[in-house]
């Protein structure tokens, strides 16, 4: 598992054209673990979840990554307060991955959803909002980075540029 974390910490900076020994890469790695045990959520987001778990919104969770580290970053969260575990995809535990519709139709098939009336929130162009919106399903983007992205308005029925105003946007559908 190490020799796996030192490629792949080694093959994204060298994408970058920043090269790193494979003593800084573990030192990455256990920096990165540390951290992960840090994680929260915000604030306006927790107040999102309160909102859309006081209306009875169904939610879910479909999210890129090995089972055990996403389940980790999940608990470690806290979102099983507002999310049942059986409402969490995981591409690792299902063997597809965003941006492929399938999984948000593996999702809508487990969950008995309907697309036409499912909408899926991500910050991920490329992965959130262009899978969901292949998989028939409406789409929020939450670009906190301000990112440009050309004709995003055909794949996402909502763009928000903060979690502050996130809410909001759910009060309006």
């Amino acid at each position: 598992m190490q020799a796996m974390y030192i490629y792949r910490i080694q093959k994204a900076l060298a994408h970058f054209d920043h090269r790193i020994s494979a003593q800084q890469a573990q030192i990455f790695q256990q920096n990165y673990q540390h951290y992960q045990q840090q994680i929260q959520l915000l604030p306006d987001v927790i107040a999102t979840l309160n909102y859309c778990q006081a209306r009875q919104f169904g939610l879910g969770i479909i999210t890129n990554g090995p089972t055990a580290h996403q389940k980790a970053k999940i608990a470690q969260l806290g979102l099983h307060r507002w999310i049942k575990p059986s409402h969490i995809m995981i591409s690792g535990a299902v063997g597809v991955a965003k941006p492929a519709p399938q999984i948000f139709q593996l999702t809508a098939a487990h969950l008995h959803l309907t697309p036409a009336t499912t909408y899926y929130i991500g910050d991920s162009f490329a992965n959130d909002i262009i899978g969901a919106k292949q998989a028939g399903w409406h789409t929020i983007w939450l670009n906190r980075r301000q990112h440009q992205i050309h004709n995003a308005n055909a794949y996402a029925d909502h763009i928000v540029p903060a979690d502050h105003i996130l809410t909001a946007v759910i009060k309006t559908l």
